[in-house]
C-alpha cells in the first residue's frame, strides 16, 4: 500500500480503497439526498448517480421508481453494487458503468443528476470540472443535486474514517490537505459559475445528520453540504 496517492492512478487508488471481501460502506442511501428529493416532490424518471460507489444511492433511487445509471471508476465497487441490485430485484431498473468521470459522458440527458461525496485524495482530481460538465447532462426542467462533506477540522471527520487514514499513512497530514479542498455550498456554487438565466438555486446549505460506522455500532454527527439546482426550461 503506497503512502502517496499522487503516485497512483484514480483507478488504483479506489480499487485499493475497496480492497478486501467486505463492503466499505453501509449500503444505505445518503439521508441528505433523501431529504433533498423529498422536498422536491419529483415524479420518478431517469437519474444518473456520479461516483456511485457500492450503489447505496442508486439502488435506493431505483427502489423509488427511477430508471438509474450508476457510474464509478472502481470495478470492485460497481460489481458489489450490481450484485446487491440483483439481490433486491432491481436489475432492470439500474445500469452500471465503470468509467472515469473526467472522460465519460452519458449518451443522453437525465431528469436527475446526483453527486454524493464526489471527493478524491488523488492529486489533480477535477471535481469542479466534472460537476460543470454534468450541468450539460441535465435535461430542461431537471435537477442537479450535489452532496459534499463539510469537514473543517480533523475532529469533524468520523472516527472510523480517521482510523482508516491513520492505517494508510500513519498521519492525518493528507487528510488535513484534503480538507482544504472542501468548499462550502456557497463557495462551490460560485466556483461552478452556472448561468443564473439557465439555473435556479433551490438549496445551498449545511445539513446535519447522524452517521453509523461500518460496524453498525459507532455513531457520529456529521455536517453535509447540499446544493440543489433546477435547469430552467
Amino acid at each position: 500500500m503506497t503512502d502517496d496517492t499522487t503516485k497512483q492512478t484514480s483507478t488504483e487508488h479506489w480499487e485499493e480503497q475497496y480492497a478486501g471481501e467486505m463492503p466499505r460502506w453501509s449500503g444505505k442511501v445518503n439521508p441528505t439526498l433523501v431529504d433533498a428529493l423529498g422536498g422536491l416532490d419529483l415524479t420518478p424518471g431517469t437519474a444518473l448517480d456520479l461516483g456511485c460507489g457500492e450503489g447505496g444511492d442508486a439502488i435506493w433511487l431505483a427502489s423509488q421508481g427511477w430508471q438509474v445509471t450508476g457510474v464509478d471508476i472502481s470495478p470492485t465497487a460497481v460489481a458489489r453494487a450490481k450484485t446487491r441490485a440483483s439481490s433486491e430485484g432491481l436489475t432492470e431498473r439500474v445500469s452500471w458503468i465503470v468509467a472515469d468521470l473526467s472522460e465519460w459522458a452519458p449518451a443522453k440527458s437525465q431528469e436527475l443528476v446526483c453527486a454524493s461525496f464526489l471527493h478524491s485524495r488523488v492529486d489533480g482530481f477535477p471535481r469542479i470540472e466534472i460537476l460543470r460538465r454534468s450541468a450539460g447532462w441535465v435535461s430542461p426542467g431537471g435537477h442537479l443535486v450535489i452532496v459534499s462533506h463539510l469537514f473543517q477540522t480533523v475532529e469533524d471527520i468520523p472516527p472510523w474514517v480517521r482510523r482508516h487514514h491513520a492505517q494508510e499513512s500513519g498521519t492525518d497530514a493528507r487528510t488535513l490537505n484534503h480538507l482544504q479542498q472542501m468548499p462550502t455550498p456557497a463557495q462551490e456554487i460560485e466556483q461552478l459559475g452556472f448561468d443564473p438565466k439557465s439555473w435556479m438555486v433551490l438549496a445551498a446549505e449545511s445539513k446535519v445528520r447522524d452517521a453509523v460506522g461500518p460496524d453498525g455500532l459507532e455513531r457520529a454527527r456529521l455536517s453535509d453540504g447540499l446544493i440543489v439546482m433546477r435547469r430552467m426550461r
